[in-house]
């Protein structure tokens, strides 16, 4: 008899990491100069001085478990920050589209959330076959992770000169929609630097919300730009009905403010899925309660008190690479490179040339 099979087969399907691929194609090579890190996407520039002098005064903060969805105090200061960076004011506050009671969500880390609300959005089967779940190709590995996790098809769609490195989701044929459950898309994207306009993440919207799609959009690298301010999904859902509606928007601190090492993250969605995202993607008092960790000595990952993330929050100031000042807040994640290319990848779905709306 064949030995039992202790993990299941399901993850088969994922393309290698290029991590470790590239990690065997310099292997042995010496660098000239000091090396450029483009693997993990590691901020390269010093967090802000005043985070150390913070987490020294919240150093008691450390021996208590927090709220599992966060503070109030923290909420608030999320969405002050979107307040001011995106210049959605009129949208902020309780009853209103952004409330930060019931539409922001502390999670520990982008990447588990990230993970995580693909078995929110993903049925067993949807219009009576395997649900598919669609994202850019470079892409993040976490995204194909999980959509195999959760039952679905990752589906790989190319971002190319020809469509301005932005896959054009809209244009996949009608039987592969509706079978979708999600799509996640990034912006800016990570390796490829693209920035998605307002009509982009609009026009995806519109596709989402007609064929009842979860749109999860990755903007963890909003804040590294040389020019124009990146476009939010929230900006475009506000402009459209005002609504979430079919919308989840990943904001972290690890790119904004140079800090991998205590990833305290935001989501913001719609308010009537508070409940079910909430159980999937917070963290739990029935573990190590990932909100609340002493801090190890360096290299090791931890989390940040929410009390201090409140104050780093409420401190930072958004502003563009250019800036004189922007080493304090900014790293260069956009020349990172987390994407993969696999030729094992499932292959990309044939266009019909038919637009879907």
């Amino acid at each position: 008899m064949p030995a039992p099979r202790v993990i299941h087969n399901r993850l088969d399907a994922l393309p290698e990491s290029p991590f470790p691929r590239l990690n065997a194609l310099i292997e042995g090579v010496e660098p000239g100069k000091s090396p450029l890190i483009m693997s993990l996407g590691e901020p390269q520039h010093p967090f802000p001085d005043f985070i150390s002098r913070i987490i020294a005064e919240n150093a008691q903060s450390f021996g208590k478990y927090p709220p599992i969805i966060g503070t109030p105090e923290f909420r608030s200061a999320v969405a002050g920050w979107l307040t001011r960076r995106y210049d959605i004011g009129e949208a902020i506050g309780a009853g209103k589209p952004l409330d930060p009671e019931q539409q922001i969500l502390p999670v520990n880390g982008t990447r588990e959330a990230l993970f995580n609300v693909a078995f929110v959005a993903t049925p067993t089967e949807k219009s009576g076959k395997r649900p598919a779940i669609l994202m850019p190709n470079p892409f993040y590995q976490c995204y194909a992770a999980a959509a195999l996790a959760a039952g679905a098809d990752p589906i790989y769609v190319a971002a190319t000169p020809g469509n301005g490195f932005m896959p054009d989701f809209t244009a996949l044929p009608e039987d592969l929609i509706a079978r979708t459950s999600m799509i996640y898309v990034c912006s800016p994207a990570n390796p490829q630097g693209a920035v998605a306009s307002l009509d982009y993440l609009k026009d995806l919207l519109r596709l989402a919300r007609k064929h009842d799609i979860l749109l999860a959009v990755d903007e963890c690298y909003a804040d590294i730009y040389d020019r124009d301010k990146p476009a939010s999904a929230l900006q475009a859902a506000l402009e459209l009905d005002g609504t979430l509606d079919n919308l989840i928007v990943f904001h972290s601190l690890s790119k904004r403010s140079s800090l991998p090492g205590v990833p305290v993250s935001a989501r913001a969605r719609k308010a009537s899925w508070r409940a079910s995202v909430r159980s999937a993607i917070s963290p739990h008092h029935k573990c190590p309660c990932p909100f609340w960790r002493p801090l190890p000595p360096p290299g090791p990952k931890t989390v940040m008190p929410l009390t201090i993330a409140r104050s780093i929050v409420e401190r930072s100031t958004w502003q563009n690479a250019s800036s004189a000042t922007a080493s304090a807040s900014i790293a260069p994640q956009a020349v990172s490179f987390s994407g993969s290319m696999s030729a094992t990848a499932k292959p990309l779905p044939q266009n019909s040339g038919k637009k879907v709306a």
